[in-house]
């Protein structure tokens, strides 16, 4: 039961993630359609600066369509360069959709890679009021978010819930011994009287105050041996 818990709340966390990061890279594609129509490499590089000043972004890079880099922004780590080298991102170009991995990489840890082509919309009117929407794919938008902060953050919630339950469980034994304890005392009394009666001890009375189905057990027995 508690490892479904942790697997479903490792799910759930991992899956927020990837949906955020698929969010800011998409809105990071449609701020650099300005840069693409006016050829601004300047504005490019703001919006690749600016996206690794967000929390985990450890890279951010724009590319034409021929996947030729225009801006990139990367945190300083060589294995990180040869990584986004090495990886070929034209597949962002098939039918306007994403592409995502996850990849380790060493000295940076596990790290999710998101690419989303750069759309530019042409607007064709003609003499009606209906408009036709034209999507000319004009460059590509690249983003890699860190997972290691989740991962310390899974860790931590599995610690927590693994002492909290060392913690029940050594609770619920302790309430079971003082529960049995408070059970086979008396009985243990009782059991004491009734041997000290069969050994010839008449005078033998059982000491237990308490206002329960014990308390009366004794007080009956007491009566009874005199």
């Amino acid at each position: 039961m508690i490892g479904l818990f942790i697997k479903e709340h490792t799910l759930f966390l991992k899956s927020f993630r990837e949906s955020s990061t698929i969010s800011l890279a998409n809105s990071l594609a449609i701020s650099s359609e300005y840069g693409f129509t006016t050829s601004s490499l300047v504005f490019l590089s703001h919006i690749t600066r600016d996206a690794l000043k967000i929390d985990d972004v450890v890279y951010s890079v724009i590319y034409d369509v021929h996947g030729i880099t225009l801006a990139s922004s990367i945190i300083s780590n060589r294995k990180l360069e040869r990584y986004i080298l090495a990886t070929p991102v034209i597949q962002a170009l098939k039918k306007h959709k994403f592409l995502k991995k996850a990849n380790r990489i060493q000295n940076v840890g596990e790290v999710m890679d998101i690419v989303v082509p750069v759309i530019s919309y042409d607007y064709d009117s003609g003499i009606t009021t209906s408009y036709n929407t034209k999507e000319n794919i004009i460059g590509i938008l690249r983003i890699g978010v860190s997972l290691e902060k989740i991962k310390h953050q899974i860790k931590n919630m599995t610690g927590s819930i693994i002492v909290l339950t060392v913690m029940i469980i050594v609770a619920g034994i302790l309430i079971s011994f003082f529960l049995v304890r408070l059970i086979t005392r008396p009985i243990e009394k009782l059991t004491k009287g009734t041997r000290k009666i069969a050994e010839g001890n008449l005078k033998y009375r059982v000491s237990l105050n308490s206002n329960d189905e014990f308390g009366e057990l004794a007080s009956a027995f007491n009566s009874m041996s005199g």
